[in-house]
């Protein structure tokens, strides 16, 4: 077998190639034999058959042999034969769903291979579509036969199966498969809802109209409300139709796992259809044929299948109909999800439940409505309720779960004040093994909190208040490259803009460069800081919504300082600028409030026309709401992300900027602002350091040998043991002490033996007690004896007040002291052996881990 790219000369002299682009199923290459004489002057009909044939062979080993349920397709035939055979309903009926099975999964493959000709919306629709024909088939058949309450039956368990048995499927097998949280769009699980909601409306009426006897003619006002109710919910579908397919096709493109449309991604991953469109369309029809045969069959079958096998009617139509008929969709939905396509998924099984809802049950209607079959919509009260609990609990949990279009906003992470530390921060050598350990656990700490608080937010931009060392202004060149290298581990800067595209943006800080009296006498401060950080003022658009950094050190300097007349500058170019599009001024300094209060009153305000403030510097959280002649100003002070600069609720803001804004937007609903909290660092170590004082208790005031510890712990559970019995045992012993006190009677039967019988309490005898007393044969009443009881022997031990206990020396309790030191120090050598190699190793993860 070879790999042949064949040129065919044409008669008019050109030459004709025909490889995998010239094929009409677009396969990568030819793979047949190439013959050991190969003439020159072949012609291209003899080419193109042998090409057509091959394909239609590879076609049908792709359709009717490689599927995993197709073992069952020589059902098929056999259910054929079977059907002119007399009286076999039962074997008709079981074979019949046996060939439907294979029939309608292969009509789903078919359907996906088709929508790789038409895209995911439409593939999501054909597979629906092509997936209820069982049902429609079945249903037609049905109806001509008169048997409409197993249409009602087949179609509610469709409806019943897809939303609950194949969703619920096909979410289980997508996030084993993944291991990881699947995106679907909340338009989709929105407009979906609502559809069925409206379809249990359209099923609800017709049954309360008939259960409450409200009904003007009897049997004949819930068929005109359902006929009228089924036109109602066919045009609501066509422009349900309509609206996916054309008005807002957008809203169904699928999302990545970080919830954005994912089209470059599927770009690279295409997949290739495996038979051309013209096969998946022939395939289509040829097993829409089939189906409809077997369901013919199927149908003439049911009701003798029934009585053969002592199964009813009911459960065959809710239960095991519509298990054959969604074989396809329950393929199709779990490959999709398996795949990551969870939109497509929710296509097929809440778009087949919505099709068989909206379409089918009313297109059974209005057929029945000209054939004269009186088919309406009251499914009964109870199958009314189930269908009525389950779209309300599905459709809450879609919406649960579903995100809202995150490609309208980007996602922007807040980070105030790291101020790493460095010599400047406590009073300890520099390069000394403290410092570097504090230096270590701070920096350990803030990276902990990065990677696994933060990162899973999966942030656009990144955004830093200022302060990123603690003596940035008084370090020498050397130790702020030593704490820049520090910073950008931490926070994984390199990583995060090499791999996912990061955008990172920097706000200066008085740490970074100083007060305006410090940084106009460094101006080598201020280079080094913008050759690293870029521009101390900047202008950015994220979305629809314009972020404004002004370096607020340098604006309470002298108007003549070039830092300062610099600043001004850009805010008087920023203030010309007038549009409606929403602004977030960045400063380090609050401006809003007067300096180291935590909620100052309103001050002064900028000539920025800015809608939220967001300012760090304090190391601690305030939110306040200021009002200005244009609206109310928002100023968010965020904390300190380290908890080692007094903080001790350290915290980071999320952030989500709009993309598109509407005419009824509001600023605040394009800018929306969320300030989430790290735990508390110092109960982590209060926690840890109580469990360790406990050990040592433990340690030394426990028994001294391992042995007496289980003698204790056994004595322990007895007395507790005997705590717990101790109700039990009163009522033992009150109990006990009623049969002592108790009048006891001496019986004597005829053969002459005694029998003590318990005297009844002071109730008075009824006259049958006595007639039955008198009536005991030969037994003769003796008298009446009391159970005498014997006195106990005191066997009480005296202990004479003159006799002496020995006592313990001191030698002994030194001993003793110095021998539960030494276990002590032997259990704390066994805990730090398991323990330090464990947390050695946790924090090199931590700390090399990318």
């Amino acid at each position: 077998m070879g790999s042949v790219r064949v040129k065919v000369e044409s008669e008019s002299g050109e030459e004709i190639a025909l490889g995998a682009s010239q094929t009409t199923n677009k396969m990568q290459s030819l793979n047949f034999e190439t013959p050991s004489t190969w003439h020159p002057k072949v012609s291209a009909s003899w080419v193109l058959t042998k090409v057509n044939s091959f394909s239609l062979l590879r076609s049908i080993y792709l359709v009717l042999i490689r599927g995993k349920i197709n073992f069952l397709l020589p059902f098929v035939p056999l259910t054929i034969m079977l059907h002119y055979l007399p009286e076999k309903h039962g074997w008709i009926f079981f074979f019949s769903l046996l060939g439907i099975t294979p029939l309608a999964e292969r009509l789903g493959y078919a359907t996906e291979q088709l929508s790789f000709y038409t895209g995911p919306t439409v593939g999501g629709l054909l597979n629906a579509t092509f997936g209820n024909a069982t049902e429609m088939i079945i249903s037609m058949y049905a109806l001509k036969n008169g048997m409409i309450r197993v249409i009602q039956l087949s179609l509610l368990g469709s409806i019943l199966s897809n939303m609950l048995l194949v969703l619920g499927c096909a979410f289980f097998c997508g996030g084993i498969h993944h291991r990881k949280v699947q995106m679907f769009t909340k338009e989709t699980a929105l407009v979906n809802s609502g559809l069925l909601l409206m379809a249990v409306m359209g099923l609800l009426f017709p049954a309360v109209l008939h259960f409450t006897h409200t009904e003007l003619h009897q049997g004949k006002s819930e068929l005109s409300l359902s006929r009228f109710s089924s036109c109602i919910m066919l045009v609501a579908y066509s422009c349900y139709l309509f609206f996916q397919l054309k008005s807002q096709k957008h809203l169904y493109s699928p999302l990545d796992e970080a919830g954005y449309s994912n089209e470059e991604e599927d770009a690279e991953n295409i997949e290739e259809a495996e038979i051309s469109r013209l096969e998946a369309l022939a395939w289509l029809a040829i097993f829409t044929l089939l189906i409809f045969v077997l369901s013919g069959y199927l149908v003439d079958a049911l009701q003798g299948a029934s009585e053969s096998m002592n199964v009813p009617v009911a459960f065959i139509s809710v239960i095991l109909l519509p298990l054959v008929g969604n074989a396809a969709e329950h393929a199709s939905a779990i490959m999709f999800a398996v795949k990551d396509k969870l939109d497509i998924t929710i296509g097929v099984a809440i778009g087949s439940s919505t099709q068989i809802s909206m379409f089918v049950i009313p297109f059974c209607v209005i057929v029945g409505w000209f054939m004269g079959e009186s088919m309406d919509l009251n499914f009964q009260l109870f199958e009314t309720a189930v269908l009525f609990i389950t779209v309300l609990v599905v459709a809450f949990m879609l919406q649960l779960n579903a995100v809202e279009d995150p490609s309208n906003y980007v996602k922007v992470l807040v980070i105030a004040d790291p101020q790493l530390m460095d010599r400047t921060s406590l009073p300890l050598a520099p390069k000394s093994l403290a410092l570097e350990m504090a230096q270590f656990y701070t920096d350990l700490n803030m990276r902990r909190a990065y990677i696994l608080s933060m990162l899973p937010f999966n942030p656009v931009v990144i955004l830093f208040l200022g302060d990123y060392f603690d003596g940035g202004v008084f370090l020498s060149d050397e130790d702020w490259q030593d704490s820049l290298s520090r910073f950008k581990h931490i926070f994984n800067l390199n990583m995060a803009q090499r791999i996912s595209n990061t955008k990172v943006y920097y706000l200066s800080g008085n740490h970074d460069i100083g007060y305006a009296a410090v940084n106009s006498q460094k101006p080598d401060v201020i280079k080094r800081y913008e050759t690293e950080f870029g521009a101390r003022n900047f202008k950015v658009t994220l979305g629809k919504v314009d972020f404004i950094a002004v370096d607020s050190q340098t604006l309470d300097g002298n108007l003549q300082s070039d830092l300062t007349l610099a600043t001004w500058n850009f805010i008087r170019n920023v203030s010309k600028d007038i549009n409606s599009t929403p602004r977030v001024l960045l400063t380090h300094i609050p401006l809003y409030r007067p300096d180291w209060s935590p909620c100052g009153p309103h001050r002064s305000s900028l000539i920025i026309n800015q809608t939220v403030v967001l300012s760090g510097h304090d190391h601690d959280q305030c939110t306040v709401t200021h009002k200005s002649k244009d609206g109310p100003v928002r100023e968010q002070t965020l904390g300190t992300v380290s908890w080692q600069q007094g903080n001790l609720y350290p915290s980071f803001m999320l952030l989500s900027a709009k993309n598109s804004t509407s005419n009824g937007t509001t600023p605040d609903d394009a800018i929306l602002t969320l300030l989430c909290f790290l735990p508390m660092q110092t109960h982590i170590f209060i926690w840890y350091l109580s469990l360790f004082a406990i050990t040592l208790v433990f340690a030394f005031l426990g028994p001294a040998n391992e042995v007496l510890i289980l003698h204790k712990l056994s004595a322990l559970i007895g007395c507790l043991r005997n705590l717990f019995n101790f109700s039990s045992f009163v009522n033992s012993m009150k109990e006990k002490n009623e049969d002592d006190n108790c009048e006891y009677e001496e019986i004597w039967d005829a053969e002459g033996s005694m029998h003590l019988i318990k005297k009844a309490s002071k109730a008075t005898p009824k006259p049958s007690d006595e007639r039955n007393s008198m009536e005991r044969g030969n037994a003769v009443m003796r008298s009446v004896a009391r159970k005498q009881t014997t006195p106990e022997n005191d066997v009480s031990i005296h202990v004479e007040s003159d006799v002496k206990l020995p006592t313990r020396s001191n030698r002994s309790k030194g001993r003793m002291i110095i021998l539960r030191l030494l276990r002590t120090l032997r259990v704390l050598s066994i805990v730090a052996a398991i323990n330090v190699p464990l947390y050695v190793l946790l924090v090199f993860k931590d700390w090399i881990d990318k």
